[in-house]
């Protein structure tokens, strides 16, 4: 049974081929497949996850993110992460998936920074 607590709310970005995955709560096995299905069906060739409200993430949900960036790069989309708090960054430096992250302060450094990105400079 899924978190009462998680939700996800999946909108458009300030850029039109720009996706935002606004996630609250915890992102644990029992929330991973309802996480999964939503970057998933996806359109667009940029993806944000926006986890400036998310509380708690065990190792499941670092591996979906995982699964995430490899089914972006896959498809050839860009993919960023904003708003991650120091707990969730340490998690991420101690799994060592912070090497392969794009990691941004909040969701409008990472907007911008897809953008750059998508124009060919580094992010």
């Amino acid at each position: 049974m899924a978190d009462r607590n998680f939700e996800l709310d999946v909108r458009p970005g300030a850029q039109a081929t720009t996706t935002v995955i606004a996630v609250s709560g915890k992102i644990v096995m029992e929330n991973v497949p309802e996480f999964r299905q939503a970057w998933q069906t996806l359109q667009g060739d940029k993806v944000i996850f926006d986890l400036s409200r998310v509380t708690y993430m065990d190792s499941s949900g670092i591996g979906s993110l995982v699964n995430a960036h490899v089914a972006c790069a896959n498809r050839g989309r860009k993919m960023a992460i904003a708003g991650a708090s120091d707990r969730l960054q340490r998690l991420m430096s101690l799994t060592q998936v912070d090497k392969v992250f794009r990691l941004y302060p909040d969701l409008t450094a990472a907007e911008s920074g897809l953008q750059t990105t998508a124009r060919g400079g580094i992010a």
